[in-house]
């Protein structure tokens, strides 16, 4: 995926793409529960084993891990455009302090 490209926090309509991820990486019968919240889709696996994280990482999804056995899948963040925004911040700055000078 491109560094530019970024997805948007997942939502109802991304649980069963999540969950074919998650289920393709363990096997279907280790994920137990995919479900959509506010924070993003919580993933539920088994604990004793590997966490879906790594292939849900690797198309493009941020994970957090809650506890082992429970994933949160959120959006990525976009790294083109938080850079410009610290450069925009910066000049600013740069700016306000050659104006005093």
């Amino acid at each position: 995926m491109p560094e530019t490209a970024a997805r948007p926090m997942p939502g109802p309509d991304d649980v069963a793409e999540i969950r074919t991820i998650a289920e393709a990486y363990t096997g279907d019968q280790w994920i137990y529960q995919v479900i959509a919240t506010s924070a993003g889709v919580l993933v539920r696996y088994h604990f004793d084993f590997r966490s879906p994280a790594p292939a849900l990482e690797a198309v493009g999804y941020r994970t957090e891990t809650l506890r082992h056995g429970l994933v949160l899948v959120t959006g990525a963040v976009d790294r083109l455009a938080l850079l410009e925004a610290q450069i925009a911040a910066l000049q600013a700055e740069r700016d306000r302090l050659a104006a005093g000078a």
